[in-house]
């Protein structure tokens, strides 16, 4: 029995001599891992409408103060499945459209948007927080599981403030951006959301006083350091201004050029722009043909463009001015991608900036086609569109363009959204358990 005892001891402390002594036990070669290349496409996700313009807090009920909405026409226009989903709706269709048109109150003008499928990281650049305006921002979420979003809001000072904000499934939250952060001449806001993400548009209104200056939906721009924001400019109109608002996250030097039909036109001072990390900047456009503004940075920003058009007053005093607005989102000045809007009733046309010169082709939804234009590398051309209401138009090629639609003074912007989805190739490797030392 104590022999037994002694030889167990003696090999318990080999083993640990071989372990103080080599530092781990030895091991065979651990053959290289044989790996396996999947090609994975996403699911595609629902589309989101944002639901009708809001009267912002402390509208009145008075018409001739400029007060509650009148004379409203809404339309949505989707395809497919379509479902309520708060205030607004959801579709299991590429994409969709919604517009409304309001003809006195605090929030008249002719507003629209497209309705896309949720991201998850998305920035909106518009709004501001200064006395007689408000931005409201709605989140959307079409999915059958709840989400959590951060909504972050910059300004002239960089950084400001955040709200998380808890969207189930098939819902709607909002949140007035004035009751995150207060008198914001320039805002742009973070969007970033777990799960399938969410669908955000911002409505931005304003007051002059008594008379409405304008209201429209704003979406997300593109985050790269080359955008384009086609159909910006005042057409040499004295009743047009146009503004145009960027902010790079990490900092950048930015270059910005007005892109007409007839090519560059002179704007002084945009040659550097040196752009603090997460400052919003705004730049004044040049009084002269509507073109396209193409940006180019030293890393990734986010921008968008604020049209503005005055227009006489329907209520108050004979002599008054009110204003209508538009925005236009940022979109990626280079790739060759199809994208999508939908017509909306009005007078409409698309305004498309070439990255290169080519044919630039509008189809509609069985594929035949509306309008089509030779267009070359670094100008802009306007494309009348007449065609029924709620018809998708889709184009792919190297462009960047927006569907405007009008009626008399007013006007809003609505850009096309990517319906195609890249497949992502993810890499399965098979390796043996090594235990660790």
């Amino acid at each position: 029995m104590i022999g037994k005892v002694v030889g167990g001891l003696l090999v318990f402390f080999a083993v640990v001599g071989a372990l103080v002594l080599g530092g781990r036990l030895p091991v065979g070669d651990v053959p290289e891992p044989e790996s396996t290349t999947i090609s994975i496409t996403p699911a595609r996700q629902d589309v989101g409408c944002p639901g009708p313009l809001a009267t912002p807090a402390g509208g009145g009920s008075d018409p001739e103060l400029g007060g509650a909405a009148t004379d409203v026409t809404r339309a949505t226009y989707l395809t497919g499945d379509v479902r309520a989903v708060g205030n607004g709706q959801a579709s299991d269709a590429l994409v969709g459209a919604a517009v409304e048109r309001v003809g006195g109150g605090d929030i008249s003008g002719l507003a629209a948007v497209t309705c896309t499928a949720p991201l998850t990281e998305q920035w909106i650049v518009a709004g501001e927080t200064t006395i007689g305006a408000s931005a409201r921002i709605v989140l959307t979420n079409p999915a059958d599981a709840a989400v959590e979003a951060t909504v972050t809001a910059y300004g002239e000072l960089g950084k400001l403030d955040s709200r998380k904000i808890a969207i189930g499934p098939d819902a709607q939250q909002e949140v007035l951006l004035e009751g995150i952060v207060v008198d914001v001449a320039a805002l742009a806001v973070h969007i970033s959301a777990t799960g399938t993400g969410v669908v955000a548009a911002v409505q931005d209104s304003r007051l002059g006083g008594f008379q409405p200056f304008g209201t429209d939906w704003a979406t997300a721009s593109a985050l790269s350091p080359e955008l384009a924001l086609p159909g910006v400019g005042t057409g040499g109109s004295s009743k047009e201004t146009a503004t145009v608002r960027l902010m790079a996250p990490e900092g950048a030097t930015a270059r910005l050029s007005l892109l007409a039909p007839d090519g560059a036109a002179v704007w002084e001072g945009v040659a550097a722009l040196e752009l603090d990390p997460g400052v919003v900047v705004e730049v004044t456009v040049p009084a002269v043909e509507e073109g396209t503004v193409r940006i180019s940075a030293t890393s990734p920003v986010v921008a968008g463009a604020l049209v503005t058009r005055a227009r006489p007053a329907t209520a108050g005093v004979d002599g008054d001015i009110a204003r209508e607005l538009r925005w236009v989102a940022g979109l990626p000045a280079e790739g060759d991608v199809e994208r999508s809007a939908v017509t909306v009733g009005y007078s409409e046309r698309v305004v498309v900036f070439a990255q290169r010169s080519g044919t630039f082709t509008l189809a509609d939804d069985t594929g035949a086609t509306v309008a089509t234009a030779v267009v070359k590398a670094g100008t802009t051309a306007n494309i009348p569109i007449d065609v029924p209401a709620g018809t998708v138009l889709t184009a792919s090629g190297p462009y960047a363009w927006t569907l405007v639609a009008e009626d008399g003074d007013l006007f809003t912007s609505m850009m096309p959204t990517r319906t195609t989805i890249d497949a992502h190739d993810v890499v399965v490797e098979q390796r043996r358990y090594v235990p660790s030392p």
